[in-house]
């Protein structure tokens, strides 16, 4: 090979590597059009991709960025490259204290929006994920070119199935350490984070035996929405959907829905799992190949079954190695035979619902089989639970047997007994579906609207009710299935995600399984299941089951309006609202009000009338949406129906829009009277209590009313500190908005403890650099100057990543840099930025503002500074008029 050929091989890995997967091979066609043996050249280092990486590290010594600083950190090494990034080694060297990390950088040329975003989900996935086995996130921005990085723990260690090897473990020690990667993975699962790149090269070992998960690129988050409602803010910030079409993946390690295009769930890592545990045990990839050409791979996972991991130890050479392992050749594959296959085969499953339901289920059957107990993934033969039964307890079963002769003395008679047991049990049954509507009615008054408050009294009782429909209704299934689907609608409206989601999700199966099950049953639960996974952010699942319900119902009830439909018609509106497909969201609610109309549902279509208000809201048509909430209170009052968590989220919705315009007088009421039925609902200490002593706390704060506001915050702050946890989301809003309202009111000491500790707990990519802004222009008052430059430069840093340079939030951080220029006298600089912010701030957020009257101040002290009182003088007058 000359060195013009081996340069050109290597400049095509290079721009290959540059590229998501999915391009790469039309690349190469393009480029390889009349070359073949170059293209096979360039593809026999591409695949493996790990491989390519290696292959050019030899590059890296040339590298500009080696050397260089980020922020304290000294980069050293390359230590990997992907798609979009690249890993750095880097060492601290500003002598504070020594400490070895890696760095993650966006490449030069990659910096697209998709790119972008991608990078700022894995760094805010990161952040969310505190567990042990995780590589942990430590610091992030914007470099002085501007490229965007974040510094996480450096990993020194082996993929796991080197270590695996270079330990010779046994299967049942490389078992339990596959268990700690599950629960990892758990943990991330936990966090609404699916990795969906699970493989060898992001499981590292340590020397010592500490598993460190890594790699989360491109991971799929689901992300709550953030409501700006509770700040000043007219306007929330929604996470952008993670993309089902964007085909992220390692092909040896993809799922057959990662290369379907379907979308992705846990079931995915799952699969994942699977495939690294049949590499751990056998040596192998299930469905590697001897080209390792990416369609073959591809082809095996979506239509080949993969050989049995006890089969296939004796099929390669490699699983025979005495030095990798302690077990070889028949003892190898009897060791795997039976239970490892099934698990192993279980996970494996090309239909995602027939795999494992939770990767807690696959560690937990791995564990059963290291501890001798039946795997749930083999069938409950008899024959197989006997035996393993018999191989944990030799001694008690030998002692066990001795009693069958008596035992089988007693058969006739208990024989006559369990007859008659069984005819009670049918006189049971026959009694129990006549007392079901009384059941239904008990668990019924358990709603907290009904409750009035009696949270513990309400708790109580239903898991009492648990119990019985447990142990009083086995063999009734229609009845439990009632049972189950009311009790957990009920945990559901008290906030009790966990406890709701078991329930419903039995009830379903259970109505499912029903011979002959009535329609409109089965799609009640469907729904209700729907709603609760809306509430825990499952929007792919929230939707399609919204869908199933309303083919069910399609089923029961034909084309003809029922309020069944109308329901969730507007589910399926909520569905679209919360994924931030505002248009169709609109749709569907104005399907369900033309339908709720025809039935002449009051109730029904005063929630449609508040839902499709929220919507316009979320458009921007803020007078447009108040006649809506107005009408969806008329309708509720007309009704006499005011003691109602839906009338004080209307009620509230109403406050917002007047507030939102700077109506705030008009907004008080609204508020007030809200937070007044949540308190007779729900008591003191409740997340609806909370949101509204949040929102009328903001209210007053806006209306200058700081010590009553001030008061509102830290009653927030308590409940949600008891509600959620002292270091929750919604307690760094709490501590926040109680820095901007000390800050208001210079005072310094007090608002920089509550911005450092909010900027702390924030891992959100707008709420992070949001209050980093504040703090920065708080610390340009208090005189830190350096530290408030600092502070300035990176919350710019990150707010343009997500806004666009005449937004009125990039504005104040302008005017916070301009305040720092004007401390150290530079008054041209500090003139420019103020100029260029106060047009921006005041059409924004009104003449009135506490924002444009600050930045008022700004110039008033500006040009009273330069010597120019003329202009001192005219934006003093704008400041007082």
């Amino acid at each position: 090979m000359t060195p013009a050929r081996w340069q050109q091989i290597k400049t095509l890995v290079s721009q290959a590597l540059d590229l998501p997967e999915d391009a790469r091979d039309a690349f190469l066609d393009q480029q390889c059009a009349t070359d073949p043996d170059l293209r096979r050249q360039v593809q026999a280092f591409l695949y493996p991709a790990p491989d390519a990486e290696a292959f050019l590290a030899d590059d890296a010594v040339d590298d500009p960025l080696l050397g260089t600083h980020i922020g304290p950190y000294r980069l050293t090494r390359e230590l990997g490259r992907g798609g979009m990034g690249r890993v750095f080694y880097a060492e601290r060297d500003d002598g504070v204290f020594a400490q070895h990390v890696a760095i993650k950088l966006v490449k030069r040329g990659m910096d697209s929006d998709e790119i972008l975003r991608r990078f700022r989900y894995e760094r805010q996935i990161l952040a969310a994920l505190e567990h042990p086995n995780i590589a942990r996130l430590y610091d992030g921005g914007r470099t002085e070119a501007g490229q965007p990085y974040f510094v996480m723990e450096y990993v020194e260690g082996l993929p796991i199935t080197d270590y695996c090897d270079a330990h010779r473990l046994s299967v049942d020690d490389r078992l339990a350490l596959f268990r700690t990667v599950c629960e990892a993975v758990e943990h991330a699962h936990r966090n609404l984070v699916v990795h969906r790149d699970l493989k060898p090269g992001n499981i590292l070992v340590t020397e010592g035996g500490q598993v460190k998960l890594l790699d989360f690129g491109i991971a799929k988050l689901t992300h709550p929405e953030t409501s700006g409602l509770l700040t000043d803010d007219p306007a929330g910030v929604t996470m952008p959907a993670t993309r089902t079409d964007l085909r992220l993946m390692t092909p040896e390690y993809a799922a057959p829905e990662q290369l379907r295009g379907e979308p992705v769930t846990t079931a995915t890592d799952v699969y994942q799992l699977g495939i690294v545990l049949y590499e751990l045990l056998t040596g192998h990839r299930p469905f590697a190949t001897d080209t390792e050409v990416r369609a073959e791979i591809e082809r095996r996972i979506l239509h080949t079954d993969p050989v049995r991991p006890s089969r296939a130890v004796l099929a390669h050479a490699t699983s025979d190695d005495p030095t990798t392992r302690p077990e070889t050749g028949e003892h190898l594959r009897r060791r795997l035979q039976g239970d490892v296959d099934t698990i192993v085969l279980q996970a494996l499953r090309k239909e995602a619902d027939r795999r494992y339901g939770s990767v807690v289920a696959l560690s937990e059957d791995v564990q059963r089989h290291l501890t001798g107990l039946p795997v749930a993934a083999r069938s409950a033969g008899w024959t197989y639970r006997l035996g393993k039964f018999v191989r944990r307890q030799r001694v008690p079963v030998t002692l066990a047997a001795v009693m069958i002769v008596v035992v089988a003395g007693l058969v006739l008679y208990y024989t006559a007994e369990l007859t008659h047991e069984r005819d009670v049990a049918r006189l049971e049954a026959a009694k129990a579906s006549q007392v079901t509507d009384f059941m239904v009615d008990l668990f019924h008054l358990n709603d907290p609207n009904q409750a009035q408050g009696d949270t513990l009294t309400v708790r109580e009782a239903m898991d009492r009710g648990v119990a019985r429909i447990e142990a009083e209704l086995q063999g009734q299934p229609e009845i439990q299935a009632t049972l189950l689907h009311a009790v957990g609608t009920v945990y559901h409206y008290l906030y009790l995600f966990d406890r709701a989601e078991p329930l419903l999700v039995r009830a379903l199966a259970l109505r499912e399984g029903l011979p002959g099950v009535p329609h409109e049953a089965l799609g009640n639960t469907q729904s209700a299941l729907g709603i609760l996974k809306l509430d825990q952010s499952d929007y792919a699942t929230a939707d399609s089951l919204q869908h199933a319900a309303l083919a069910t119902y399609r089923t029961a009830f034909g084309d003809r309006p029922h309020v069944r439909v109308a329901e969730v018609l507007k589910e399926l509106g909520r569905v679209a609202y919360y994924q931030g497909d505002y248009e169709v969201s609109k749709q569907w609610t104005l399907a369900a009000i033309n339908m709720g109309s025809q039935l002449g549902d009051a109730n029904l279509t005063s929630v449609l009338n508040n839902d499709l208000a929220t919507t316009l809201m979320s458009l921007g048509d803020l007078e447009a949406a108040v006649p809506y909430f107005e009408a969806a209170i008329a309708l509720r009052h007309a009704q006499g129906d005011t003691l109602h968590t839906e009338v004080a989220a209307m009620y509230s919705n109403l406050g917002h829009a007047f507030r939102l315009q700077q109506r705030y007088e008009e907004a008080l009421p609204w508020f007030t009277r809200s937070l007044g039925i949540s308190r007779h609902l729900h008591g003191e200490e409740h997340a609806d209590v909370g949101l509204g002593t949040m929102s009328l706390g903001a209210l007053y704060h806006n209306l200058g009313r700081y010590a009553e506001a001030d008061t509102l915050y830290r009653e927030t702050q308590r409940i949600y500190a008891r509600v959620f946890g002292p270091e929750d989301f919604n307690t760094a809003i709490c501590l926040f908005n109680r820095g901007r309202l000390a800050y208001e009111q210079a005072q310094y000491a007090a608002a920089e403890q509550h911005f450092r500790t909010a900027q702390r707990l924030f891992a959100d990519e707008f709420w992070r650099p949001y209050s980093t802004v504040w703090l920065g222009n708080l610390l340009v008052d208090d005189g830190q100057l350096e530290a408030a430059r600092r502070q300035l430069e990176a919350g710019l840093a990150g707010l343009s990543t997500l806004f666009p340079a005449d937004d009125w939030r990039i504005a104040f951080g302008r005017e916070g840099l301009a305040a720092y220029h004007l401390a150290r006298g530079a008054h041209a600089e500090a003139e420019a930025l103020l100029l260029e912010a106060y047009p921006i701030i005041r059409a924004s957020r009104g003449a009135d503002s506490w924002y444009t009257r600050h930045l008022l101040t700004r110039l008033v002290a500006l040009y009273e500074a330069w010597g120019n009182p003329a202009e001192a003088a005219h934006y003093r007058a704008l400041l007082t008029s």
